[in-house]
């Protein structure tokens, strides 16, 4: 092992998940869940926290984690609209509900 990490020859672990949908409060963490359906359906290895929390150093701790893509689901819900955060590149932009799978896709394929 130590001969092969110090030669830069073992494979950089992958995350586990591509996509993390964050709810800011417990009243998203359903509509959180679909969007994560929908994006588990189109291929997408995605996870939704068990309980909501703030977002303050959620996004970092995901980047941080090997994840690609964060979406937040926020008060944009009414709206029909949710945020989505490239993770490695910070950008951030708004989507409709249904888009969600096109605009993953644009981030991870980049």
């Amino acid at each position: 092992m130590d001969f092969l990490g110090a030669h830069a020859l073992l494979p950089s672990p992958r995350a586990s998940c591509e996509v993390v949908v964050l709810p800011l409060d417990a009243g998203l963490h359903a509509a959180a869940r679909a969007v994560a359906s929908q994006l588990r359906e189109a291929g997408y290895r995605t996870t939704v926290p068990l309980e909501p929390r703030k977002l303050g150093a959620e996004p970092k701790r995901a980047a941080a984690s090997g994840f690609a893509v964060a979406v937040i689901r926020s008060q944009e819900r009414e709206r029909g609209e949710f945020t989505i955060r490239d993770l490695r590149g910070n950008a951030q932009f708004m989507v409709a509900e249904d888009d969600a799978p096109a605009a993953v896709a644009r981030i991870v394929s980049a």
